[in-house]
């Protein structure tokens, strides 16, 4: 038999589990460390981050971005800056 507080444990666990699951993989965990110092561009911050794919480091910066974790700026020059920080 469930208590009345069970659901609501069970509901907090759930989404505590799927937040983990979001930011829990090796590269999710490096890119947050290095942008945890400040904003940073995407070759620099490609740089700090140590040997990953240009591909993986866009893919990883996408994830973050679509799950409100890191904000993406674009300075309209030529060619355009692109920086990338996290969110508060």
């Amino acid at each position: 038999m469930t208590k009345p507080g069970d659901q609501e444990d069970t509901a907090h666990c759930e989404h505590i589990s799927r937040m983990l699951a979001r930011i829990s993989d090796k590269w999710t965990l490096l890119v947050v460390r290095v942008l945890g110092r400040g904003p940073c561009r995407f070759n620099a911050l490609r740089r700090e981050v140590g040997e990953i794919s240009q591909k993986m480091l866009a893919s990883t910066l996408r994830d973050l971005e679509e799950n409100g974790f890191v904000l993406r700026t674009v300075t309209p020059v030529t060619p355009p800056q692109v920086e990338y920080d996290l969110t508060e």
